[in-house]
């Protein structure tokens, strides 16, 4: 009965001591590792809401967009929404799409890929970025899926902080 008894505890002792390391290491990983990043991060915050332009001369220049990127930084790392309610060429989309935005920011360099909220939905592709005018704006390029065609498509963006 000893042998079976100190077996049985070993395993169960074992279990435990396994999913409290796995415990501790998402902690670590998902909590202190970006808590110390934030802390440590000396580079420019681009937090906030931006208005998206679209850059391109076949593309008719808007005074005022009503597409918008929301950016939650926390040291390198980037997350965010956009919400488009009109197309490239200023029309107004008949139903709003919202796109779920992760990357990184580094050197002044803006790199995201995002994907429609909603699954049902076609809506996924990339952003290079670099940052301009004194932090207030960033330029570069999205290339993504197009909803309607199903094609790939790059466009030149321009992003302007909301002040």
């Amino acid at each position: 009965m000893t042998a079976t008894w100190s077996i049985i505890t070993g395993v169960v002792s074992g279990i435990i001591t396994s999913g409290l390391l796995l415990i501790l290491t998402k902690i670590f990983d998902k909590i202190v590792i970006p808590w110390y990043q934030a802390l440590i991060y000396k580079g420019i915050n681009i937090e906030g809401t931006w208005f998206i332009y679209f850059d391109h001369p076949q593309v008719k220049k808007i005074k005022k967009s009503e597409n918008t990127a929301t950016i939650t930084q926390k040291g390198h790392k980037i997350t965010g929404e956009i919400i488009l309610t009109m197309q490239p060429n200023g029309d107004k989309l008949t139903e709003s799409k919202i796109l779920v935005l992760n990357g990184c920011f580094s050197n002044n360099d803006l790199i995201l890929s995002y994907e429609c909220k909603d699954n049902r939905r076609i809506g996924a592709g990339t952003y290079v970025m670099k940052l301009a005018e004194d932090g207030n704006k960033l330029k570069g390029i999205s290339t993504y899926v197009n909803s309607i065609a199903a094609d790939i498509v790059s466009l030149p963006q321009i992003w302007i902080r909301k002040r």
